[in-house]
């Protein structure tokens, strides 16, 4: 038995998918915190852990104290939505621990949540980082050029997390109608069988 051993992959595909998740889910929580409420406890604690990391990775290597600023506007309101998510949970609102929030901005426009995330959202953090982007433009601001330039990541991290969410969400509902159907045969099966007896 002179089998040689495949060499593993160092990274795969999947890996590689779970790093751009990881990615995603850390950048549109440095945003959503300030965007939506009632967030799951669990969410919190994991995304905003993340967050805060990237945030101070980003503010060292960008060199810019807005980003720093950033940082500490984004961990004053990861407080704040930690204490309210608290508050409900005493008031006895039962919350997903993983749910990513309500999107009170982008319900202004729309009232279907999901639709609120995947396209409202978006929209506002692109016309954001438009508009921060020009002002910093117009006044040779390179600290605002690099929070818009942080806005427009925005754009495609929050649709990238909503895509992944609702996958995840359609592929659960989809075993949870399968498991409806085997339920239903298995019924059946049991019927017939107790009508032989």
């Amino acid at each position: 038995m002179n089998e040689q051993q495949q060499p593993k992959e160092m990274f795969s595909n999947k890996d590689g998918f779970n790093v751009l998740r990881l990615l995603a889910a850390a950048h549109s929580m440095t945003i959503t915190v300030f965007i939506r409420s009632g967030f799951g406890p669990q969410l919190l604690d994991k995304r905003g852990a993340y967050g805060a990391i990237l945030l101070f990775v980003v503010a060292g290597f960008s060199g810019q104290p807005v980003m720093l600023n950033y940082l500490f506007a984004f961990l004053a309101a990861l407080l704040i939505q930690r204490i309210k998510t608290a508050a409900a949970k005493r008031a006895g609102v039962r919350l997903h621990s993983l749910y990513d929030g309500h999107p009170w901005l982008g319900m202004f426009l729309t009232r279907k949540e999901m639709f609120a995330k995947g396209a409202v959202e978006p929209v506002l953090c692109f016309a954001a980082a438009v508009a921060i982007g020009c002002f910093g433009e117009a006044h040779h601001s390179a600290a605002l050029l690099t929070l818009a330039g942080w806005l427009f990541i925005g754009i495609a991290s929050l649709g990238f997390d909503h895509v992944v969410y609702a996958g995840l969400q359609h592929q659960r509902l989809r075993e949870m109608e399968d498991a409806e159907i085997e339920n239903e045969i298995l019924m059946q099966q049991y019927r017939e069988r107790k009508e032989r007896r």
